[in-house]
């Protein structure tokens, strides 16, 4: 797992929803209730094998991993917490 600073993210198009990409041919979008608590909406998956779509995917995880800190090597002020910046997480196992 990696964690990248939104300012660091700001001239990166990435996907408007979380995502796993699989085998570079599939997306699997989630879609959240918005309510904060992490549960999905009833229509919490949206599965495509679009080119386009898995393009993009592609194109952002391979950004955002390049330019990520480990998530063992990420600071944590931990006096600041409530007032940290949300932080896109990217998540794999592997990497490129």
């Amino acid at each position: 797992m990696r964690r990248l600073p939104r300012r660091h993210a700001s001239n990166i198009a990435l996907p408007g929803n979380d995502f796993w990409l699989l085998d570079d041919r599939l997306v699997q979008f989630h879609h959240f209730t918005g309510t904060g608590t992490g549960d999905r909406a009833p229509d919490g998956k949206e599965r495509t094998t679009d080119p386009a779509a898995v393009a993009l995917c592609h194109a952002a995880f391979e950004t955002v991993w390049e330019r990520a800190v480990p998530h063992e090597k990420y600071p944590v002020q931990a006096h600041r917490v409530e007032h940290r910046e949300r932080i896109p997480v990217v998540q794999c196992t592997g990497g490129p």
